[in-house]
């Protein structure tokens, strides 16, 4: 099976070029908070390759041939940013986020589990979780209460895997489908029945 491409590396110079420069209405205006900080990402990843285009033209001599709107976009970065290119970023990869995210997603569903099915214990588990972790609340009822239901299967499967006390794989374990199809296939069925 051939690797699928990073859809962040494969993306058309147009597709690149309108991500960079988004408006603050495409921004503002979306009402999902989420969806906003993914837009705000998206944007200035595509900052990054663009700037990165530029630096390796720059390096081989070649910005004559480099595309025009590339050119320009640049130019008007260095002209913001007192006539040089800002450096690079760095820091911790993207998928990092996402990893603390799931952490504090399993958190909050073992504290409600602790807490048993009383009334409140939803949001005393936020409560707990919050202060515990020192996370803004508000983030914490967003990851609790995401919808997409391969979030929640992932978060159910680990749950599962812990409630079973089943060895942790340090190699994604997800992709180990014989030793865990048992979790797989529980939570497929429960997420077609509910």
């Amino acid at each position: 099976m051939p690797r699928s491409r990073d859809p962040l590396k494969s993306r058309e110079l147009a597709t690149v070029l309108r991500d960079a420069q988004p408006t603050r209405h495409e921004i503002d205006g979306e009402p999902n908070l989420r969806k906003r900080r993914e837009r705000i990402a998206l944007a200035k990843s595509a900052r990054e390759v663009l700037m990165r285009i530029h630096r390796d033209a720059e390096k081989r001599a070649s910005l004559h041939r480099l595309d025009p709107r590339v050119r320009n976009f640049v130019e008007g970065v260095k002209a913001r940013n007192g006539g040089c290119l800002p450096k690079p970023k760095g820091g911790k990869p993207l998928g990092h986020r996402d990893h603390d995210r799931f952490l504090l997603a399993i958190k909050v569903q073992e504290a409600i589990e602790a807490r048993g099915k009383k009334r409140g214990s939803v949001e005393g588990a936020l409560n707990e979780v919050a202060e515990r972790e020192g996370v803004d609340y508000d983030r914490l009822r967003e990851i609790h209460y995401d919808r997409d239901p391969d979030w929640k299967r992932a978060v159910k499967i680990e749950l599962d895997r812990r409630e079973r006390d089943v060895p942790f794989s340090p190699a994604l374990w997800f992709w180990e489908e014989d030793s865990f199809q048992p979790f797989l296939s529980e939570a497929r069925q429960q997420s077609s029945e509910g």
